[in-house]
């Protein structure tokens, strides 16, 4: 099947800047890389290519991409390779010379994304080479013809030698001026790589423990309580909280938290409340009943702490929230953080209850 490889205008995902880089999709089916001009690099989304099952079967762009970048980049959520080589790459992969459709003109599309010559080529690469330097070098050679003419009106001619030592070495400084900026500016981008990396790190590794409404299919009408991890990550702890009977007053509605551990949930899995914690929520009848279930993540891969916020509405469903948590320390346990926290936490999860009564 022949591959149509689109070009529309994008927001670069390291350095954020719309409209200074183009996006490439194969087939108009998911994203394929990302060639800014800000950076100066092209960006393989890797994300794309990590369910390989979800790529279209008859799509051979997305295939051969997914396969290379799995055996170049295996590190990396958004590898870089250089920016004349993603036009090499496709040509590597036997889809170089495909007609490209794009949303826009023909002549709006970059020459750099789009190289003439044949891209590996010896003339591609002294085209690319004078495509950068040209202006730069004219303008040298500009000034430079400058100063003579000045030395011939002047009849100056004989200190020519200093003249031109002098003209070089103030182009070598702005030279080094240039270079030290352009390497500012690698720097940063890589500074703003890495954070990404580490955010997405953070992200994958969360757990988030919400409180789930499970239908008994054998007994039709009745229905039992369990706690799920919906995050990505390990909880390798689950704390039921909710507020000590008899200790809310008025100028603490909240009153005290007590909490017990339901043990270790993985991603995705589901675990039956106790009888002891169930019950509570089983007489409730949709009276507002609310519970917080605090998470705790592997401590050196994310945020050690997640928070939820559950009440039941008065149909007996469950109404969820997630609650940020300012307390991240990696010594810091479950008390702590309810000493710390509980006051707003116990604020909000009365909020959800409000909230829930007004569910049908």
């Amino acid at each position: 099947m022949a591959a149509n490889l689109l070009a529309l205008p994008a927001e670069c995902p390291i350095c954020k800047r719309a409209d200074d880089a183009t996006i490439y999709r194969a087939n108009d089916d998911g994203m394929i890389g990302v060639a800014c001009q800000r950076c100066g690099r092209s960006y393989l989304n890797f994300r794309v290519f990590e369910k390989l099952a979800d790529l279209p079967t008859d799509d051979p762009v997305l295939h051969r991409l997914a396969s290379h970048i799995r055996k170049e980049n295996l590190e990396s959520r958004y590898p870089h390779i250089e920016d004349a080589a993603l036009g090499e790459l496709l040509v590597e992969l036997g889809f170089g010379r495909e007609p490209i459709g794009s949303v826009h003109q023909p002549s709006q599309l970059s020459p750099r994304n789009l190289p003439e010559p044949a891209p590996g080529t010896l003339d591609s690469k002294v085209s690319a080479w004078w495509t950068a330097y040209r202006r730069n070098i004219v303008i040298t050679v500009a000034g430079y013809a400058a100063v003579w003419a000045l030395l011939l009106t002047t009849g100056a001619t004989g200190r020519w030698a200093e003249v031109t030592t002098a003209y070089f070495a103030i182009a070598n400084l702005l030279v080094l001026w240039w270079y030290a900026h352009s390497t500012r500016q690698q720097v940063e981008v890589g500074l703003e790589q890495h954070q990404l990396a580490l955010r997405q790190r953070r992200e994958v590794n969360k757990p988030f423990v919400v409180l789930e409404r499970v239908a008994e299919a054998d007994r039709p009408g009745h229905a039992r309580y369990g706690v799920r991890n919906i995050g990505p990550g390990v909880a390798v702890n689950v704390f039921h909280v909710v507020s000590k009977p008899g200790t809310q007053t008025k100028p603490n509605r909240a009153g005290i938290p007590t909490f017990q551990s339901v043990g270790a949930l993985g991603p995705g899995a589901l675990r039956v409340l106790p009888d002891r914690l169930e019950q509570p929520l089983r007489d409730a009848r949709g009276h507002g009943c609310g519970l917080v279930l605090l998470a705790e993540g592997i401590a050196t891969r994310t945020a050690k702490w997640t928070c939820t916020l559950n009440a039941l509405t008065p149909t007996d469903e469950v109404l969820c929230r997630i609650q940020p948590l300012t307390v991240q320390d990696r010594n810091i346990e479950v008390g702590d953080v309810l000493d710390a926290t509980w006051a707003a936490i116990g604020q909000e999860l009365l909020a959800l209850q409000e909230d829930a009564k007004r569910h049908m």
